[in-house]
């Protein structure tokens, strides 16, 4: 069963070919534009991003010899992308990094929790640029795991930043989980293959368990706690502060 995973984010679209027991065959790719018509606006170009969608499809599918099975599409974060009743765009579409719409603006992030391999009870996942890495991020993963309903007992790193093994042992010594991080560079694209396996009939866990790779879990540092901890409570001081100052809204 091969299949493919497409993973249209806001800078690159991604095609990925998957044979039946997740090996990676091939991957395209195509940049796509982010315009800023004026200050706190971002959007992008419907058809543009289409075409890059299609062109990856094209490219990949005719180097692969081979029928596919099964097509699933991941997308970029919360946006407005607005057609008519034929389905041909209206406007450019509106991205989830527009001030505009900083009221109401959040992530969707499910397809790439499940190529990291989050599908059971007890696990978190946290995505990490290149550029973002540094101990107030730590702090902010700690404290939306305090606000979560949820008691993971692990914790599960993807994107750029998570390759270095600094960040992961911070986030882990900051957090109290044991941290794991994705083998895979395409965690968006792996994990809609994984929900085409699904759709298919098998249990998601089980594909995720067959499919995803992921490093050696580091273990927390209990000699790093107490810091991390005094760290914590600053952070969350300094937080409360300036939330009452009325410079940022808490989440509803």
């Amino acid at each position: 069963m091969t299949t493919i995973g497409i993973d249209a984010g806001t800078s690159v679209v991604s095609s990925v070919a998957y044979s039946a027991d997740g090996t990676e065959l091939a991957v395209t790719r195509r940049p796509t534009r982010v315009e800023h018509p004026r200050p706190g606006c971002a959007g992008q170009n419907m058809p543009e991003v289409w075409s890059a969608v299609a062109d990856t499809v094209a490219e990949l599918v005719a180097g692969l010899g081979t029928d596919v099975a099964a097509l699933t599409v991941t997308a970029q974060g919360d946006g407005c992308w607005l057609v008519d009743a034929a389905g041909h765009p209206t406007r450019p579409a509106l991205l989830c990094n527009d001030a505009r719409a900083s009221p109401v603006g959040s992530y969707d992030v499910i397809s790439t929790a499940i190529g990291a391999g989050m599908t059971e009870p007890g696990q978190a996942c946290t995505i990490l640029g290149s550029t973002i890495c540094t101990e107030v991020i730590s702090e902010v993963i700690r404290d939306c795991l305090v606000a979560s309903t949820a008691q993971p007992t692990e914790l599960r790193l993807t994107g750029g930043g998570s390759a270095g093994p600094l960040w992961r042992q911070m986030i882990a010594d900051v957090t109290g989980l044991p941290v794991a991080r994705t083998t895979d560079e395409q965690a968006g694209a792996r994990g809609a293959a994984v929900t085409a396996h699904a759709l298919a009939g098998r249990d998601i866990s089980e594909v995720a368990r067959d499919l995803v790779g992921t490093s050696d879990p580091l273990q927390p540092d209990e000699a790093n706690r107490a810091l991390y901890d005094d760290a914590y409570a600053r952070f969350v001081g300094m937080r409360d502060a300036v939330q009452a100052a009325g410079w940022f809204r808490r989440a509803s």
